[in-house]
């Protein structure tokens, strides 16, 4: 009998930041098309400036998460599974906004 591997952290960063990108593109098209429709060159710049400070606070928070494990063997595991869990709040948040 076989078991099969749980997925690293690593594999599952990656699977979620897929996830992201894929959620982006359709966001995109949707601001896209708004923009269109009212004729104003707005919705995408707004989107494309809060997902570029929604990458630095992002790095920013995870990185003081992992300080406060004061370079123990945890850091890079607690960095890592804030990136994940910060990341899939925000595609739950850019899903709720292409309604």
């Amino acid at each position: 009998l076989k078991y099969a591997a749980a997925p690293s952290l690593a594999d599952l960063a990656e699977t979620v930041q897929a996830a992201l990108d894929v959620t982006l593109k359709f966001a995109r098209q949707s601001a896209r098309e708004l923009d269109g429709v009212t004729g104003r060159d707005v919705a995408l710049p707004a989107l494309e400036t809060a997902q570029a400070r929604w990458e630095d606070f992002r790095a920013a928070e995870c990185d003081y998460a992992g300080a406060l494990f004061g370079g123990g063997s945890g850091t890079g595991i607690e960095i890592r599974s804030c990136r994940i869990e910060l990341t899939r709040q925000r595609i739950k948040a850019l899903t709720a906004s292409l309604r």
